[in-house]
């Protein structure tokens, strides 16, 4: 395929690798040109079964559609994705597990000027991209993911096992001492309830034999308790008839003292009745002249008060006079003053008519000073958050690719699905080939009883066994093509996050736009300096109309203005002053007028006063008089009182003595009747004491104390014991029930120890396969590179050696670094740095053939600018190289931007390109 650089050679190759292998490096729309809607590509191919197949691709830049058709009969046999590539693998003879895409970027059609670079690149970065080229960084994962696997069995169950088993141990290990407790305690509680048993019968017969002393204690002690009160009442009856006989005695002596002060008696009585009455007559005289001097001091108090009261008056008078004076001269003054104010206000009205028309003025130019300040403000405010570098057609582009990586997650989730299925198939097919060949030894038919050949005559276990390994190989490769898949679609989310992001800036991006297109049109018709802003000088133009209204809204004034307003203020000051006079002289005449009608309230009040203390000094005149004349009607009273008192006073000592003892004189006949009753009662306690004392003596023939004693001693002994037991039975019977308890809850301790065990147990085989298969993977990887670099080595050399006709050998390290060694002297050897240009590309290639033969089974190979960079001896050396790669492969395509390799083709595409169009040019 030959064309200069930029014809489109590359293309064309993308576009066999997309189609035939659906490998993409750029988006739908990269692939649609020259403005059209969508765009298609067609490939006819010959397969490994010798037919021939077309593949049809339509793409839109939202979606592609591809169908495979043979074309011997035009009959279209895949028509999906998930199914066109399977096939075209089977047709090609390429594994199943082989990713196509990675397979024809990374082996297939290597990219100009990466042939050699892989090979010299460090250490690491070789290892690493090799291993992944054949697949070997899977099973690193997959050792890794067991460890991981193993790690969470030994932290989260094993140890965590261990750790509950050592504590059920500890907890069990009281089991055997609360076994032997629980014995002891059944034979405690077996003998002391013997010991209950035995006492409590003893106990019940001694108690029938103390009831019976009881019942005869019990009536000694009411016999006794009734002798006791009857003896008690016997000797109160006799304290009584001695205090009767005493009181009789001084009964009759009280008698004799009544009869001797009888007479002294009632005269003392009618002279203290006469006594009462003249006390009243002389508590009146005594009333009468407190009365007096209580009148005489009133006069002289209602004297007293007239005389202030008279006074006060005067003072009122005087009072009242100076502020009518006071009222009188405040509004003469307020008269002047009103003069002068009509004067002032005649002068500051048509200047307040003049100011307003002027302030109107300035305010409407100050208000659009300032509105317009602030406009500019809010804009330069905006300008400064404003992103004038935004590249919307940028975003589109992100986001359309973002949709395409979406699509191909989306598809790759179809594929996953498509490949679970078929993993469910081979296990289904894998079960029933393992029970097939149990049926079979040694390739002996179970039915036929000899061995059974298939049609190649392979001994049928072997040919079982091999189609068991083969679904096991297939199984193994789709989980891998799985895992590949599922890693691929891993940014999904993060992809989904950045689509939303740009959605929003390109949203709030066009709305800022608009925005700013407004304020740019609004500067533009409201401010001449603005007409030519544009988005280079707007913030400079837009800050110098900031800083021309800064200076008008903060310096604007009118003199002439100013001047008036001053006039009026200082005619204002006049008026304020005259005003505040007048209200101050208002306010003294209405302080004044107040004080005279309260002054002449209280005058007219205090003359009501005076005249009722005049009226008051002639009632207490005349009270008076009234009062003397009684004070001498009763003074008389006085002297009959003080010999009444003396009566009194000589005859009080009989009265005392009379009034002593007349109680008790008239108690003689009642003392004299109790006398008889309580004899009688004496008489009757003797007999009833008597009877008592017979019934006493015999009970005592029938009562022992010393039994009963006996009796009761034993009794509280055996209560001491019963008491005892029972206490002892109760506190076993609960110690029983817990120990009890304890023991059923270590039974069940024990069984869940015993399951744990066992749990552990499986884990720890768990743990041991996971590590068998860790070891397992670990050590594939290696062992794998060394074959496959083994095959590949053998392979390369081989072609090396005919390309060459040098006797070496290509080898490659752990790391895959390239060496060659000299066949007839293994001392020589050079490194892949060491050799020459065309060495290096030669040995690249031999390598890069034999890993498409290993790895592919691929027959076909694509060379993108081998010469690049090559002076003119090494073209026509790597002419020659090409020429007998060409003999080892059914197809190989050579792109060039020059005609190097045009005198050895089969065939030549040469392309150009005019108006921007690729075009044939045969």
């Amino acid at each position: 395929i030959l064309g200069l650089n930029g014809s489109g050679k590359s293309t064309i190759i993308e576009s066999i690798g997309n189609v035939l292998f659906n490998y993409s490096s750029r988006t739908n729309t990269n692939f649609i040109r020259y403005n059209e809607k969508k765009a298609s590509i067609d490939l006819t191919f010959e397969g490994n079964d010798g037919r021939v197949y077309r593949i049809e691709k339509q793409i839109k830049p939202s979606k592609a559609t591809v169908k495979i058709i043979d074309v011997d009969n035009n009959q279209v046999l895949q028509e999906l994705v998930n199914d066109v590539y399977p096939f075209v693998k089977q047709i090609l003879g390429i594994p199943k597990e082989k990713n196509l895409a990675k397979l024809f970027e990374e082996i297939i059609a290597i990219p100009q000027g990466s042939f050699v670079n892989a090979f010299l690149d460090t250490s690491k970065n070789r290892k690493d991209n090799f291993d992944k080229l054949f697949e070997l960084d899977i099973y690193k994962q997959l050792a890794n993911e067991l460890k991981v696997l193993n790690d969470i069995v030994e932290k989260e169950y094993i140890h965590s096992l261990d750790n509950e088993i050592a504590e059920l141990t500890g907890k069990l290990g009281k089991y055997d001492e609360l076994e032997k407790e629980l014995i002891q305690l059944n034979e405690i509680l077996e003998k002391t309830n013997k010991s209950l048993e035995d006492a409590s019968i003893i106990y019940n017969k001694k108690k029938d034999e103390k009831e019976v002393l009881d019942s005869y204690n019990t009536q000694l002690n009411e016999l006794q308790n009734q002798i006791n009160n009857l003896t008690i009442d016997k000797e109160l009856e006799k304290q009584k008839v001695n205090t009767l006989n005493t009181k009789i005695e001084s009964n009759k002596k009280a008698q004799e003292i009544l009869k001797e002060h009888e007479f002294s008696y009632t005269l003392y009585k009618t002279t203290n009745i006469k006594l009462v009455e003249n006390e009243k007559k002389y508590n009146k005289y005594l009333e009468y002249n407190e009365q007096l001097s209580n009148k005489t001091i009133d006069l002289s108090n209602k004297s007293n008060e007239h005389n202030i009261k008279s006074k006060v008056i005067h003072d009122l008078k005087v009072e009242i006079g100076n502020n009518k004076q006071t009222i009188i001269d405040c509004n003469n003054e307020i008269t002047q003053i009103n003069q002068t104010l009509k004067e002032i206000n005649e002068e500051i009205n048509p200047l307040k008519e003049q100011v307003k028309l002027m302030e109107n003025e300035f305010n409407e130019k100050k208000t659009d000073y300032i509105h317009k300040y602030e406009k500019l403000n809010n804009i330069s405010n905006y300008l400064l958050s404003y992103d004038k570098n935004v590249n919307v057609n940028e975003i589109d582009e992100t986001i359309k690719d973002i949709n395409n990586q979406l699509k191909v997650i989306e598809d790759n989730k179809t594929k996953i699905n498509e490949l679970e299925k078929e993993l469910v198939r081979l296990d289904a097919e894998l079960n029933n080939l393992n029970i097939n060949n149990t049926y079979m030894k040694d390739g002996t038919c179970p039915i036929l009883k000899q061995k059974c050949l298939n049609i190649k005559g392979n001994d049928l276990t072997i040919e079982i066994t091999n189609l068991i390994n083969q679904h096991n190989n297939d199984i193994s490769n789709i989980n891998k093509e799985i895992y590949s898949l599922t890693n691929e679609n891993k940014n999904q989310e993060s992809l989904e996050k950045e689509k939303g992001i740009l959605e929003f800036k390109k949203i709030n991006y066009n709305n800022n736009y608009k925005v700013y297109q407004d304020y740019m049109n609004d500067i533009k018709v409201n401010f001449e300096e603005a007409k030519h802003i544009t988005i280079d000088n707007d913030y400079e133009i837009i800050n110098n109309l900031i800083s021309k209204y800064q200076d008008l809204k903060d310096n604007y004034q009118d003199l002439e203005l100013e001047e008036r307003k001053q006039k009026i203020q200082k005619l204002s000051n006049e008026l304020f002053t005259n005003n505040f006079k007048i209200n101050s002289n208002k306010s003294l005449i209405q302080e004044k007028t107040k004080i005279v009608e309260e002054k002449t309230k209280e005058k007219e009040k205090i003359e009501h006063e005076l005249q009722s203390i005049n009226e008051d000094i002639n009632i207490i005149n005349n009270d008076i008089e009234k009062l003397k004349e009684n004070i001498s009607k009763y003074a008389i009273y006085k002297q009959e009182l003080e010999e009444n008192k003396k009566v009194i006073e000589n005859n009080k000592e009989s009265y005392e003595l009379y009034i002593q003892n007349k109680n008790e004189a008239d108690s003689l006949n009642n003392n004299l009747n109790d006398l008889e009753i309580a004899n009688k009662n004496l008489t009757q306690l003797d007999i009833k004491i008597k009877e008592i004392c017979d019934n006493q003596l015999k009970i005592k023939e029938k009562y022992s104390k010393e039994t009963y004693d006996n009796l009761q001693s034993q009794l509280n002994e055996l209560t001491k014991q019963i008491t005892t037991d029972q206490t002892t039975i109760k506190y076993k019977n609960e110690r029983k029930e817990i120990v009890e308890l304890e023991i059923k809850h270590l039974d069940d301790l024990y069984a869940k120890q015993k399951e744990k065990e066992k749990l552990l147990l499986s884990y720890k085989k768990l743990s041991e396969k996971y590590k068998i298969m860790r070891d397992v993977f670990s050590n594939l990887p290696r062992e794998l590179s060394e074959q496959i670099r083994k095959y590949i080595s053998i392979y390369a050399s081989s072609l090396y050696r005919n390309i060459s006709s040098e006797n070496v050998r290509i080898e490659m390290a752990d790391d895959y670094e390239v060496s060659l060694i000299d066949c007839s002297d293994e001392t020589k050897v050079k490194s892949l740095s060491q050799l020459s240009g065309g060495e290096q590309m030669s040995v690249a290639i031999a390598i890069r053939l034999a890993m498409l033969k290993q790895t592919t089974g691929v027959e076909f190979y694509f060379m993108d600018e081998p010469t690049i960079n090559l002076d003119t001896e090494r073209r026509m050396k790597l002419t020659e190289v090409v020429k007998d790669i060409s003999t080892k492969l059914r197809q190989l395509y050579v792109i060039s931007h020059d005609d190097t390799f045009e005198s050895i083709t089969d065939n030549t595409i040469k392309i150009s390109k005019v108006n921007n169009e690729s075009r044939l040019d045969n």
